[in-house]
C-alpha cells in the first residue's frame, strides 16, 4: 500500500524506511485489518489499543506470536501444560534475577529461546506449537471483542509497524484465517459460557467433598493447573492470566469441572 491508496476512512500510511499503518478500529475494523495484513503478506508488529496494548507479530501474512502485557505468557502456558518446570524456566530465562515484571524479556526473544530448546529436544515442539496457537487465538479473541471506543468515548487506535520478516520461530507461524476462525468460535463459546458460569470477575472454589458415587476423574495437565488455582479468591480472569491459557480455554476447564462436580461458584 502507498500513501496515495490509503483512504480517509482507513489507515494512514507514511512512506518511510519502515512503513507504518495507523488508524482506529471504528473506521477500519480489526477483521478487515488482519485480513489486509494476511493477503498483503505483511511482516511486522501490530499494536491495538496502545494504552493497554494487545500485540501481534506477523511474518509474511502469517501469525507468529501474540500477547498482551507479559512476555512470559508462553512460559506460563508451557508450565500449565506440564511441558516444563518452574526451575527450567528460571534457568532458561534467569527469572530470579529479573524484577517481578520481566520487562527485560522481549516476546520474540522468548519464542526464539524456546524454539532453539525444542530443536535441541529439551522441550516438546508440539507443546510449544500449542502454546503459541492458544496465545495467538486468545489475543485475537480480545481484539475482536474490543468496542470501537473506550469508556471515555475515544476511538480505539491501532499501529502497525512493518519490519523485515524474522526467522525466529517461523516454523510455528499460524495461518491468519485459521486464527480468526478459531477466535470467532471461541467468542461464541465465551458468550454462552459466561452467561451460565458468570463473567471474568466470577470466583470459584473446589468442592471439599466429591460424591461417593462419582466415577474416576482424569484431568489433563492444564486442567489440574486450573483446578489448583480455584481457591475462592482468584477470579476467572486472574486464573486465565496466571496460566496463560486465555479466557475461552479457562472457561472450557470450568465448564468441565462444574459438570464433574469438582467446583462451585463462590462469588
Amino acid at each position: 500500500m502507498t500513501p496515495s491508496t490509503a483512504s480517509t476512512a482507513g489507515p494512514n500510511v507514511s512512506a518511510r524506511a519502515t512503513t507504518t499503518l495507523q488508524g482506529s478500529i471504528d473506521s477500519f475494523p480489526i477483521t478487515d485489518l488482519l485480513t489486509l495484513l494476511s493477503t498483503a503478506r505483511r511482516s511486522g508488529r501490530l499494536v491495538v489499543r496502545p494504552a493497554q496494548p494487545l500485540w501481534m507479530h506477523v511474518r509474511e501474512g502469517k501469525v507468529l506470536l501474540c500477547g498482551a502485557a507479559s512476555p512470559m505468557a508462553l512460559g506460563r502456558h508451557l508450565l500449565a501444560q506440564g511441558a516444563v518446570s518452574a526451575r527450567q524456566l528460571d534457568e532458561w530465562f534467569s527469572l530470579s534475577e529479573l524484577s517481578a515484571t520481566p520487562a527485560a524479556l522481549a516476546p520474540l526473544d522468548v519464542l526464539g529461546t524456546l524454539a532453539r530448546l525444542a530443536e535441541q529436544d529439551q522441550l516438546s515442539a508440539a507443546a510449544l506449537q500449542e502454546a503459541v496457537a492458544d496465545s495467538c487465538v486468545a489475543t485475537a479473541v480480545e481484539m475482536l471483542g474490543l468496542a470501537p471506543a473506550d469508556a471515555n468515548g475515544d476511538s480505539v487506535a491501532f499501529v502497525f509497524s512493518e519490519a523485515e520478516a524474522t526467522t525466529v520461530g517461523e516454523r510455528y507461524a499460524l495461518d491468519m484465517d485459521a486464527v480468526l476462525d478459531e477466535a470467532t468460535r471461541q467468542r461464541a463459546f465465551l458468550s454462552e459460557a459466561s452467561q451460565r458460569l458468570g463473567g471474568p470477575e466470577t470466583r470459584f472454589g473446589r468442592m471439599s467433598r466429591i460424591a461417593a458415587a462419582s466415577a474416576p476423574v482424569t484431568l489433563q495437565a492444564h486442567e489440574w493447573a486450573a483446578l489448583a488455582e480455584l481457591d475462592d479468591r482468584a477470579t476467572v480472569a486472574q486464573v486465565s492470566h496466571r496460566l496463560g491459557l486465555g479466557l475461552a480455554r479457562t472457561y472450557e476447564a470450568l465448564d468441565r469441572f462444574m459438570t464433574l462436580g469438582l467446583i462451585e461458584q463462590t462469588a
